[in-house]
């Protein structure tokens, strides 16, 4: 409609009202129902579209995974006719495979060849902390794990017991854990007496629990000499792997009755040590104990722990009166350089080396000093004329990982 028309919106609006009413005869709840069906019908037919698309999403890659097994099934039986081909040419060429129980070779003794029954030494792979184990040439292997010893001192006005830790000898294979290598050398011939039934390490590696029977009544009534040569064993065995204290227990329970001590709950470990010192029997055997043992400094006089450097000069100034002395020989003079992880021990001119047991020892004397000081795993003597001294190679890189007091001397 226009203007020209003649209709204006009043004409229109006066028209409209003369129109007759529109009603609609369903009523309210008709009217409802027709438009829920109506949604019904529209959601139907929306699912039934959506339930094609995903047909068509599916179907190919289905299609393609069945053909890759498929093609899997045909090249399977090829392949594993080659593999069984290759396994046999291996066994027939003489390979070996490796186990985790084959051993690693330790750099720190090196035996002449066709000389040392000693063999090559090393680690078994695994938790076996602190057993070396080697193969002489009759390719048996041997376990070599520290044991507590104890010997008589005299010192003149008294006769005391010390103990120290020598590397024994055993036939098999190596231990699983240090609680197998702890417990047995609680167990060994000397210390067996003492009922311990069980070893744990818990919080990290410093804290031990010792568990003892009840039906042992031996730990309760220990004699004097006793309880300081079993103190002692436990001090030295767990403090030489760094545990820093040891919890007793009774058959689970905590504390035991430890002698003339009454009962006791845990035993402090003096685990920080520096340096070793060299005991003779009267019979000739020579042994290194452990600072700790003898009962030397390990500290500066203003608190602070002793360096490497100043170690070894203490090592070397040892009273005449003890009845320990020093591991190293007389007139051996030479410089220590430390650089990064490693020592060098660089010996002046005419002041050399000689393979002897007294330079044996004192080789073994700094290697199982370097031992505590984590910032050290080599030591290698230099400007010496000879090879060898004893199983240890001059010239040479020697580990300090895994070394055994008295290894060599039991």
């Amino acid at each position: 409609m226009t203007r020209k028309s003649g209709w204006d919106e009043e004409k229109v609006e006066d028209y409209l009202r003369q129109l007759p009413p529109v009603k609609d005869k369903q009523n309210k709840e008709e009217i409802f129902q027709a438009i829920q069906t109506k949604l019904k019908d529209k959601q139907v037919q929306q699912s039934r579209k959506s339930k094609k698309i995903r047909t068509k999403t599916w179907f190919y890659p289905a299609i393609a995974s069945i053909a890759a097994v498929f093609l899997i099934l045909l090249i399977l039986p090829s392949f594993l006719n080659d593999q069984q081909f290759s396994t046999e040419d291996h066994t027939n060429d003489g390979g070996t495979e490796l186990t985790n129980g084959d051993s690693q070779e330790i750099s720190g003794i090196q035996p002449e060849n066709g000389s040392d029954e000693m063999g090559i030494a090393g680690i078994t792979e695994g938790d076996m902390e602190g057993t070396i184990e080697t193969t002489p040439e009759d390719g048996l292997n041997n376990i070599y794990t520290p044991i507590p010893k104890s010997v008589q001192v005299d010192k003149g006005d008294m006769i005391e017991t010390h103990v120290f830790l020598v590397g024994e000898r055993q036939e098999g294979s190596a231990f699983d854990s240090l609680e197998d290598n702890l417990f047995f050398a609680l167990n060994s011939e000397e210390f067996s007496w003492s009922g311990v039934q069980s070893v744990s390490i818990q919080e990290d590696g410093i804290i031990a629990t010792l568990d003892f029977s009840t039906e042992n009544r031996r730990l309760e009534s220990m004699s004097a000499d006793e309880q300081k040569a079993l103190t002692q064993a436990i001090q030295e065995l767990f403090g030489f792997y760094g545990i820093e204290k040891v919890r007793l227990t009774t058959n689970g329970e905590p504390g035991v009755i430890y002698g003339q001590d009454g009962p006791l709950e845990d035993l402090p470990i003096s685990y920080l040590n520096r340096g070793y010192y060299l005991f003779e029997t009267e019979d000739g055997e020579q042994y290194l104990f452990r600072s700790v043992s003898v009962e030397q400094q390990f500290t500066t006089p203003t608190g602070d722990f002793l360096t490497f450097e100043q170690t070894i000069e203490k090592m070397k100034n040892v009273n005449e009166l003890e009845w320990y002395h020093s591991p190293i020989p007389k007139d051996t003079e030479f410089d220590i350089i430390h650089e990064g992880d490693t020592i060098r021990i660089l010996f002046s001119d005419g002041s050399g080396m000689e393979d002897t047991k007294e330079y044996e020892l004192f080789v073994e004397s700094m290697l199982l000093t370097a031992t505590d000081f984590d910032d050290v795993e080599y030591l290698i003597f230099e400007n010496i004329d000879i090879e060898s001294v004893g199983p240890y190679q001059m010239g040479e890189y020697l580990s300090v990982e895994n070394t055994i007091p008295n290894l060599n001397h039991q």
